[in-house]
């Protein structure tokens, strides 16, 4: 269970961001049920700042109103992750082949830290770490290729990558995969070669993709707005 620290913030971004760790986290999966007084209580807050932090996942597009029924985690169809999908390996793919360009031995280094935490973490089968270096691994590359346009948008789409990449996250075998993944993306970057680094993220983010479609609830297009 997540301990929470006093916060300066005012407690509507506190609230946000504590609803926000919980999904990064992998602690509220996709389809789950928010229930406002379970979850008041769970990130310390009252359920006004709840309900507003709630409210504005849902126009992040990471949470659904059902009738009757309350709100949830979004599902996404299958269209909706490949369209998510094909957006990360554009802006991916250029952000590494951006930061080819520019990455310091210092970044290489850190970067190469990120991986071999990342591994210790699935050694010991701790989801929670592991998902975290993920996260540090992507957010390091991004910020290295310098685009603040391209790091507004990665930003404005992480709950929604995060949601659909915990399925394949839990999975010790398939998250073994995207370990390799990683290096291959390390070592081009280091030899600065641009083309390579962007085919390498390119084919990460898509094993990942179709990994997450195998793995998706059944559900039909018709059920959800578009991504």
């Amino acid at each position: 269970m997540t301990q929470w620290s006093s916060d300066p913030r005012t407690v509507n971004e506190v609230a946000f961001d504590r609803l926000r760790q919980l999904i990064l986290s992998g602690q509220l999966v996709m389809g789950e049920r928010l229930d406002e007084r379970s979850l008041a209580e769970r990130i310390d807050v009252s359920r006004t700042p709840l309900r507003e932090a709630i409210a504005r996942m849902a126009s992040l597009g990471v949470v659904e109103q059902r009738a009757y029924r309350g709100a949830f985690l979004r599902v996404f169809t299958r269209t909706q992750v490949a369209e998510l999908y094909e957006l990360r390996k554009v802006m991916e793919g250029l952000a590494a082949r951006k930061a080819a360009g520019t990455i310091t031995p210092a970044e290489l280094d850190e970067l190469a830290e990120i991986i071999d935490r990342g591994t210790a973490a699935l050694g010991v089968d701790d989801t929670e770490q592991f998902e975290a270096a993920d996260r540090e691994f992507h957010a390091l590359i991004v910020r290295v290729a310098g685009s603040a346009l391209l790091t507004e948008h990665l930003k404005n789409l992480e709950l929604r990558i995060q949601l659909v990449r915990h399925l394949v996250n839990v999975e010790h075998d398939v998250a073994a995969h995207t370990v390799d993944d990683r290096q291959r993306v390390h070592d081009a970057l280091a030899a600065g070669d641009a083309a390579a680094a962007e085919a390498a993220m390119i084919e990460h983010i898509a094993a990942v993709e179709t990994e997450a479609l195998r793995r998706l609830p059944a559900t039909t297009d018709a059920e959800t707005v578009a991504v």
